[in-house]
Formats: structure tokens, C-alpha cells, sequence
């Protein structure tokens, strides 16, 4: 017995800081020495706990994808598992993992709402590894989904300057954007649209020409008159007519002989 206790000793004290260990050389038994080690630096889990959960409950997906997001908040819980084991309960074990995917979907993006909110109206609520992959196969959709809206401007970018019809020209007046068959100046102006410099017909008629056009001598202008005629005619009203043949006889060669 005696031997056993001090094998037990011995190797205690080999294992601890040799600091520490000389001031125990004067326990002799094992139990002693352990109790006191325990009363030095045994302090219990409580603080660590506290952290933990602290962690746990401020913990967030914020940037992270679903996987990221499950790694570290299980990563604290494997931890608290350790530091609190569960009881045999299958009550309370249950409860337990019920707490973990309420905590899981807590910290969720506003982004997983309605999803989120599908999967507590689940009875019963799914396990966690289930819940993780409904949540990863939806991230997954809509990245999916993203990077086809990305790509759909470019391709049809590009097909349109593939089939880039040229401009329409008129052959008529010069302008683009219509052809011959539908030019105004060929089908007529539609109404208020005259140009600028179109003028509008006056009510009195065209004017007269500045210029008068003499009548052809090959022909008279007026009717039943030869042209031979018409052609004296004028002469007879260019030639002057003497005034004497209208007046009658001067005051001289009145007769005033009885």
C-alpha cells in the first residue's frame, strides 16, 4: 500500500512545475497533495461558460455563407457540450438540440425570413444538420440566380451590336430615319407640319408677272380677227393722231366775212 502511494506521488510531481512542486516534498500522501492543487487552481467553468454563450447569442451571419456561419457557431457549441454535458434525458436532450436551431436561426439574415420562418412552423422542428441544408441549398439558388441576372445585360449587349441594323435614308430629300416611299415632300405634308419656308396661296390670286408678254405675232389674241388684221390694228393705235383733226379751225382762219 505504502509503495502504491508513493508511486502515485512520484508521479504527480513529475508532472507538475518543478516550481510548484517543491513546495508540496513535505506531503507525503497523494490525496493531500492532490486536494491541494485543486484548491489552488481549480476555480470551475463558470466564466468560461458565460463567454461562451455570450459569443453564441452575438454571433451573426452578416457576411459569412451559411457553411462559415455553421462552422463557428457549432465550433461554441461543441465547446459548451463539453464544459455542460447533456443529461441522459431524452426530454431534455431533445430540448437541447431544439435550442441550438432556434439559436441558428436567430442569427440568420433578414434575408432568410420567409424560410426561416417556414421552418418553425415545422412540428416537429427539424434536426439542425436538416435545417443547415435547407438554408444551403437556398443560398446556393440564389447565387445561382445572381449571376445569371449579372450575365444577361452583357450577352444581350453584345447580340444586339452583332444585328445593329443600318439607319433608314431618304433619297428624296437627304434625312434620315425614312425612305423615299414615305418622304412628305413625295406624299404631301400632313397638316400644321409645312415647312418653314413654304408659303401659303394668297386669297387674291397669284400676283401679276412684272414682265408683259407680248401676243404672238402668228396668231391674234382676239377672237375673229386675222392676225394680219390684229397686226394693223396695232399699228393704227401706235401711230399719233394730229390734234388739228379734232379741234376744228384756228382763231386765224376763221371766215369772219359775212
Amino acid at each position: 500500500m505504502e509503495r502504491t502511494k508513493d508511486m502515485v506521488l512520484t508521479w504527480i510531481l513529475n508532472t507538475i512545475n518543478p516550481s510548484l512542486a517543491n513546495s508540496l516534498d513535505y506531503h507525503d500522501d497523494p490525496r493531500a497533495v492532490w486536494l491541494d492543487l485543486e484548491s489552488r487552481f481549480c476555480h470551475g467553468n463558470n466564466a468560461r461558460l458565460f463567454h461562451l454563450k455570450r459569443e453564441i447569442s452575438n454571433l451573426h451571419q452578416n457576411h459569412l455563407s451559411i457553411p462559415d456561419y455553421y462552422n463557428s457557431i457549432k465550433q461554441l457549441w461543441d465547446e459548451l457540450g463539453n464544459l455542460q454535458p447533456t443529461t441522459d434525458v431524452t426530454t431534455l436532450e431533445k430540448r437541447a438540440k431544439d435550442e441550438r436551431v432556434f439559436q441558428f436561426l436567430l442569427g440568420l439574415n433578414d434575408s432568410f425570413a420567409t424560410l426561416r420562418s417556414q421552418i418553425l412552423a415545422t412540428d416537429p422542428l427539424p434536426s439542425l444538420n436538416r435545417v443547415f441544408s435547407i438554408l444551403f441549398q437556398e443560398e446556393q439558388q440564389r447565387l445561382l440566380q445572381v449571376s445569371c441576372i449579372s450575365s444577361g445585360p452583357i450577352a444581350l449587349a453584345a447580340r444586339n451590336s452583332t444585328h445593329e441594323r443600318p439607319p433608314l435614308k431618304c433619297s428624296e430629300c437627304g434625312k434620315d430615319g425614312h425612305l423615299r416611299n414615305r418622304c412628305w415632300l413625295i406624299v404631301g405634308y400632313p397638316p400644321g407640319r409645312e415647312p418653314r419656308n413654304h408659303r401659303k396661296p394668297s386669297l387674291l390670286g397669284k400676283p401679276p408677272s412684272a414682265s408683259v408678254h407680248l401676243a404672238d405675232s402668228s396668231s391674234s389674241p382676239i377672237p375673229g380677227l386675222s392676225p394680219e388684221d390684229y397686226q394693223q390694228l396695232k399699228l393704227l393705235l401706235k401711230t399719233p393722231t394730229p390734234m388739228a383733226n379734232f379741234v376744228g379751225p384756228s382763231i386765224e382762219e376763221a371766215d369772219w366775212s359775212g
